[in-house]
């Protein structure tokens, strides 16, 4: 087998479409690579969109990308709410989305609060300290 051969049969980039039209400032393909490797193959498509390589291609898999995820988040807090409305046992039931995020606002309004106390305190200790100092 000669050397022309051997380099025939290597793999393609997998990241770069076979009719690539390089239109933008940067080549996407090692940009791409690297964000699959990073594990943010999310962000592929914006790369590929910034650099001009077939947009129609690179918008349709960004919206599927993000409206995906969207439907199973709905899908998932519809199931949440009618299992909160509908489980119950003699010793507790299952919060619905509103309560827990209720619950979310009040411990934040707690943790805000006491660190407001805690930092009067410091301060009022800290003047305590300066006046034995005197």
């Amino acid at each position: 087998m000669n050397a022309a051969a051997a380099t025939s049969t290597a793999k393609p980039d997998p990241f770069t479409p076979k009719k690539f039209r390089w239109r933008g400032c940067f080549n996407p393909s090692p940009i791409a690579h690297t964000l699959q490797k990073l594990g943010l193959g999310f962000f592929i498509p914006y790369v590929r969109l910034a650099a001009g390589d077939e947009p129609r291609k690179q918008i349709r898999q960004a919206l599927i990308d993000i409206i995906l995820p969207g439907l199973a988040m709905a899908f998932f807090f519809a199931f949440w709410s009618a299992c909160a409305t509908s489980v119950r046992t003699d010793s507790l039931s299952i919060p619905s989305p509103s309560e827990t995020w209720s619950a979310w606002q009040g411990m934040q309004e707690f943790a805000a609060e006491e660190e407001r106390k805690s930092f009067e305190f410091n301060e009022r200790m800290t003047k305590l300290a300066d006046t034995w100092d005197a």
